[in-house]
């Protein structure tokens, strides 16, 4: 009998170069720009992930999935195998709104929630999910928090 012999690596494909010097993740506000510069602008919906380690420093940048026009299929094992991969204790999450509106739909939401949940079975942080466009961006995991969405 011949046994396959496998192994999983990440592949680096490329660099960001940031107009700021943070390395590390203290909000919102840092990781909104990445975000912004990354898929805000795209004319399609695109999810992409940051992956941190457990000082909140920024380990990697990754496009997880390319939807339509106004919707996107997560598989949330995609995210997973990311984050896993590149031994992260905590992420964040973007998907863009080419409409521009950044206002969460209750998918949006149910779909955070969901993602946290999984985050926490696995032992890693879902720091925030946030939406982006061009020049804005929603935080979703500190709207929820707030109780200002039910999701």
């Amino acid at each position: 009998m011949v046994i396959d012999v496998v192994s999983l690596e990440m592949i680096k494909v490329g660099t960001i170069t940031l107009e700021c010097d943070a390395r590390k993740i203290y909000g919102p506000e840092i990781s909104s720009d990445i975000f912004i510069s990354q898929i805000g602008r795209k004319n399609v919906e695109y999810l992409g992930l940051l992956c941190l380690d457990n000082t909140d420093r920024i380990i990697n940048y990754s496009t997880i999935a390319i939807g339509k026009i106004n919707e996107i299929t997560i598989d949330i094992a995609q995210i997973f195998k990311v984050v896993l991969l590149t031994n992260a204790s905590k992420f964040i999450i973007a998907h863009n709104h080419p409409s521009g509106v950044v206002t969460p739909t209750e998918q949006d939401i149910k779909l955070t929630k969901k993602i946290g949940q999984v985050a926490q079975l696995l032992g890693v942080e879902l720091v925030d999910s946030l939406i982006v466009s061009e020049s804005d961006a929603f935080s979703i995991r500190s709207h929820v928090r707030k109780g200002r969405y039910d999701g």
